[in-house]
C-alpha cells in the first residue's frame, strides 16, 4: 500500500466516524425532542404520521386521547384524514371517541369518505360508528363522498345502507350535492341504488336539471333512458330543463332534450 493510498483510507475512516456521529446527534436531539415534548403533541403528530409506536409511548405517557390540534382536530380526526388504517386501530381499541366533531362538524367518518379512504371506513364501521352519524345537519359520510366525488365510497355506504334523506328537506340531498359538485358519476351510483329522481335542489331544480347544469350530456341521456325526470318541471326562475340547456348552450344536450319535450 502507498503512502498516498494509506492517507486516502485515514481520511476516509475520519469521514465516516464524523458521519456516523452526526446521525447519532440527530437521532440524540430527536430523542430529546421528544422527551421534552407534551405527551398530547406526541400523540397528535403521531397519529398524523402513523407512527404506532410513538403513539402507543405518548398514551403510556398519559397523553388524552381525544385532545385536539390547533386546527381542533383529535389523533383519530387525523389518522382517519390521512387514511391511516392501523393507528385508527390502536386509537379505538384505547377508547377513542368517534363521535367528536372538528370546528367545521367533521367527524372521522366523514373525514375518511371525503378522501376516499375505504379501509378506515370499514374500521370505523366495525368499532361501531354509526354509518348516518351527523345525519340531522346533513353532513354524513355519503354527503361527504358526494362532494369529493368519491364514487367507489358512495357506492359501498349505499351497500351498507347509508340513508339518502339526509339533507333533502334544505335542498342539499346526495344526488343535489353531487352534481352541485361536478360529480355525475356519484349522482349515477345514487340512482342506481335506489336514490329519488324527484329530489330537488335549494333553486327548484330536479335531476335532470341538475344534470343539465352539471353539463353532463352523459348523465341526462341516462337520465331520459331509464328514468321518467318531470318535464313539466320548472324551478324558481320559472325555467324548464330545455331552456336551461339552451342557456347552457350544450348542443349535445339540447339534441337529446328536443325529441323528449315534443308536445309541450
Amino acid at each position: 500500500m502507498t503512502g498516498a493510498v494509506f492517507i486516502w483510507l485515514l481520511l476516509l475512516l475520519a469521514n465516516a466516524g464524523k458521519a456516523a456521529d452526526k446521525a447519532g446527534k440527530k437521532q440524540a436531539e430527536q430523542a430529546a425532542s421528544d422527551i421534552a415534548a407534551l405527551p398530547d403533541d406526541i400523540l397528535l403528530s403521531a397519529a398524523a404520521n402513523n407512527d404506532c409506536v410513538k403513539v402507543g409511548y405518548a398514551l403510556g405517557q398519559g397523553a388524552d386521547i381525544n385532545c385536539r390540534d390547533r386546527s381542533g382536530r383529535t389523533p383519530l380526526m387525523l389518522a382517519a384524514l390521512n387514511g391511516h388504517e392501523n393507528t385508527v386501530i390502536i386509537l379505538l381499541q384505547n377508547k377513542a371517541d368517534a363521535n367528536l366533531r372538528d370546528p367545521l362538524h367533521d367527524q372521522p367518518l366523514t373525514l375518511a369518505a371525503r378522501q376516499g379512504h375505504l379501509a378506515v371506513i370499514q374500521t370505523l364501521l366495525r368499532y361501531g360508528v354509526d354509518i348516518d352519524s351527523g345525519a340531522d345537519d346533513g353532513r354524513t359520510a355519503l354527503i361527504a363522498a358526494c362532494r369529493s366525488g368519491k364514487r367507489h365510497i358512495v357506492e359501498y355506504l349505499l351497500e351498507k345502507g347509508a340513508a339518502l334523506w339526509p339533507g333533502k328537506a334544505n335542498g342539499n340531498g346526495a344526488l343535489a350535492v353531487s352534481l352541485h359538485n361536478g360529480n355525475p358519476a356519484c349522482a349515477s351510483a345514487i340512482l342506481q341504488r335506489g336514490g329519488d329522481i324527484n329530489e330537488i335542489d335549494s333553486q327548484g331544480n330536479n335531476v335532470l336539471m341538475m344534470a343539465i347544469l352539471c353539463n353532463s350530456p352523459e348523465l341526462v341521456k341516462e337520465l331520459l333512458r331509464e328514468y321518467s325526470p318531470d318535464k313539466t318541471r320548472l324551478n324558481r326562475e320559472g325555467k324548464n330543463a330545455l331552456q336551461l340547456a339552451q342557456e347552457m348552450n350544450n348542443p349535445e344536450i339540447i339534441r337529446l332534450l328536443k325529441p323528449f319535450f315534443e308536445g309541450l
